[in-house]
């Protein structure tokens, strides 16, 4: 079964230059204590700062991180935030999840009838949680 990837763009009160720094520093305090809360349950989370392959016309950072839950029965996750200069003064955040949905032809019926909902009520959620982050950081360097 192929991997659902679902979407979702914001927009931050943050310097450009700031944001992947400050989302970096709030997903690896989250490593540590092995939850983000938008996930629910306990997680093994790992972060990774990498290009953006997603533009071709800058080079810059993108943060990559993925999830697993210790329970088999909710997939695994992999996340990609990128930002992009937006006037006057801000960041657009473009965050995007793919997972696949666990147990074959079962999860997958699933996913079609409420899991794919779940999903992006849970990336809106952890979108939303890394805009406030990285706003909180950005506000404290400022």
């Amino acid at each position: 079964m192929s991997a659902r990837t679902i979407r979702r763009d914001a927009l931050a009160r943050c310097p450009f230059s700031s944001a992947i720094e400050c989302a970096e520093g709030f997903l690896r305090g989250a490593a540590e204590h092995g939850i983000i809360e938008e996930l629910i349950v306990p997680t093994a989370i790992g972060v990774t700062v990498t290009d953006d392959y997603t533009d071709q016309v800058r080079r810059h950072d993108a943060l990559e991180f993925h999830w697993r839950p210790r329970s088999r029965g909710l997939p695994a996750g992999r996340a990609l935030l990128t930002v992009r200069p937006h006037a006057p003064q801000g960041t657009e955040l473009q965050f995007s999840i793919s997972y696949v949905p666990p147990f074959a032809k079962v999860g997958q019926f699933f996913d079609v009838v409420i899991g794919r909902y779940i999903a992006w009520i849970t990336c809106g959620m952890l979108l939303r949680r890394l805009r406030i982050e990285i706003e909180r950081c950005a506000a404290k360097h400022e």
